[in-house]
């Protein structure tokens, strides 16, 4: 873009966006966008937040967030320059959205951020550890992922979460994750654990917990079993979950005790064919666990065929009971049933290949429970098939034709 163009997006970020945006002062950054070590505490109630003259950019002015948009969208890698030097007229803004109290803007103030995050990744600027602001747009998108039902309806909760999850994670890969030459080895090495305590962090006290918030894992005096009143948000939960997986890599193997009763009570739940997607999630979810965590999946191989072959045989029973009401259209169809059968038979051969390739723990040499494992382990399948021979389908299917 020529300079003059530059000019003029200098001259409506400083004469117009930004003026409009900081009638509200956010106690978190200074002046000049940078992070505020010292910030002075807001009242308890602060009467400004349902002040629209506080907020012109949302009553008044609502070309305002429009023209943000599009400035925004301007930016390249190679105008790395520029970005920096307009950055800080454009915090205040992408703060005063995500701190909004209406999750339409919330969310907007996300995708901005994931937006401008882009070009300031891939230009290797570190404009956001020289201004500090990494801590405070994480404090700013965390309590998004707190929007949840019953307080938020489920469709209001999949759009803001789906624009919170990728903004936040985009962040923590612009500042931790990729090695910067201007750092040192033990900086750069420093920076990979923090990388990946933020995302085992959003895993646990976010995904993770908020996965459980919106489902009942409560057993009832009719039902041992956990339910998902929302099944479209614990589709999505479970969706990030996988990608945060696939983030930790083998970091996975810590936090297996928390992930396995997720995917356990998914696959096995009864209803679970009511909404394939769900289905489809947890076992996507069930093959990253354990090719991540594979020097520690001997472990919670028990519940995990438990799982997948309960899941087998709700599945089998939901296909035969399809072919005799040709006619219904109610429920999963034959062909959704069929894919979900192809993935668990997949997530078995995964697992199986797992337990039957050791990897090296201890001196070069795997340790004595792999071993066991994978001595145990054509046993322990032959007797599931025994117990139940339509599980021989799942457990000795040739996944490889």
């Amino acid at each position: 873009m020529r300079d003059g163009n530059w000019d003029l997006i200098a001259r409506l970020l400083k004469e117009k966006i930004r003026p409009l945006f900081t009638k509200a002062k956010n106690p978190a950054i200074t002046s000049e966008g940078r992070k505020n070590f010292h910030p002075v505490p807001l009242t308890r109630f602060d009467g400004s937040v349902l002040d629209d003259e506080m907020k012109p950019w949302k009553v008044r002015d609502v070309y305002a967030t429009r023209v943000l948009e599009w400035i925004i969208s301007r930016y390249k890698p190679t105008d790395k320059a520029h970005l920096e030097a307009h950055f800080p007229l454009l915090v205040p803004a992408i703060l005063a959205l995500i701190d909004d109290n209406n999750l339409t803007f919330k969310r907007t103030g996300c995708e901005l951020l994931s937006k401008i995050l882009q070009p300031i990744h891939q230009s290797g600027s570190d404009i956001l550890v020289r201004t500090n602001l990494t801590s405070v747009f994480e404090d700013a998108i965390t309590p998004c992922l707190l929007s949840l039902p019953t307080i938020t309806a489920e469709d209001s909760s999949i759009q803001l979460l789906g624009a919170a999850y990728p903004a936040l994670l985009s962040l923590f890969k612009t500042v931790y994750k990729t090695p910067s030459p201007k750092k040192s080895n033990d900086q750069n090495e420093k920076d990979r654990e923090t990388y990946a305590a933020k995302v085992s962090k959003i895993l646990r006290s976010n995904l993770i917990s908020s996965f459980h918030h919106i489902g009942s894992s409560t057993p009832t005096a009719i039902s041992t079993s956990a339910s998902f009143p929302h099944p479209r948000l614990s589709t999505f939960l479970l969706e990030w979950i996988t990608t945060f997986v696939k983030e930790l890599g083998i970091n996975t193997t810590k936090y297996l005790q928390e992930i396995v009763p997720v995917l356990y009570t998914t696959l096995s739940n009864p209803f679970g064919t009511a909404h394939p997607p769900l289905l489809f999630a947890a076992v996507s979810a069930t093959k990253f666990v354990i090719l991540n965590a594979h020097p520690r999946i001997w472990r919670w191989r028990g519940e995990i065929l438990g799982a997948l072959c309960a899941c087998w045989l709700l599945i089998v029973g939901e296909k035969e009971d399809r072919e005799k009401q040709k006619g219904d259209k109610g429920g999963p169809s034959v062909t959704e049933l069929v894919k979900i059968t192809r993935e668990l038979q997949g997530a078995v051969y995964v697992l199986k290949h797992t337990l039957q390739n050791p990897v090296a723990v201890v001196n070069g040499q795997p340790d004595a429970n792999q071993l066991a494992a994978k001595e145990a382990m054509q046993q322990e399948l032959q007797t599931l098939a025994e117990a139940d021979s339509e599980l021989e389908g799942l457990l000795f299917a040739d996944v490889k034709s």
